[in-house]
């Protein structure tokens, strides 16, 4: 008997210990999930914000697509982390009221980012008459090191981007649904 009670209470304990740092099912839980998704998206972080999306959605989408998608993909590199450190303080998220309906919370976003397909675009072609296609690694960084200089003097125009998301409750913490 006394066994069976030091394992209630070892269980009441770590069961204690892993709720007491949960999200809250509220509006502000969902604005510290949606705050810390898109911080994690505007500083090259695909693996940390595909790990904040339903499970649902990381059954359809698979995380090297999502990393492309919206982070140029999961490696890494000196040049690519300068960009992502530039890029990252030129981003901005405002959100809109949530709307919580049993497990389903509801809210508008606007994000504002630096928008440069015109000059990726040009150095692109740069890029291309610089770097034979066998040396793509190469290419690549290159283009990190052009597009975080080019953040550093300005040469962007600044995207508004407006998104209604839906966010699901589960295992204790908000999650968003990726569609």
């Amino acid at each position: 008997m006394k066994g069976l009670s030091r394992y209630i209470l070892f269980a009441a304990l770590a069961l204690g210990t892993a709720f007491s740092g949960c999200a809250s099912k509220d509006a502000e839980g969902v604005k510290t999930m949606l705050e810390d998704y898109w911080q994690a998206l505007f500083e090259g972080k695909p693996r940390e914000a595909y790990s904040m999306l339903t499970r649902q959605s990381r059954k359809t989408t698979k995380l090297d697509d999502y990393a492309e998608q919206m982070a140029f993909g999961l490696d890494t590199s000196p040049a690519k982390d300068s960009f992502w450190s530039e890029y990252s303080a030129l981003c901005n998220l405002s959100m809109g009221p949530v709307k919580i309906t049993d497990d389903t919370a509801e809210t508008d976003i606007i994000i504002t980012y630096p928008h440069m397909p015109t000059l990726v675009k040009n150095l692109g072609l740069k890029a291309d008459s610089l770097f034979p296609t066998s040396d793509s690694l190469a290419r690549k960084e290159w283009m990190y090191r052009e597009q975080a200089k080019a953040l550093r003097e300005h040469r962007y125009m600044t995207m508004a981007y407006h998104l209604s998301l839906r966010l699901h409750w589960e295992w204790f913490g908000w999650y968003l649904i990726f569609e």
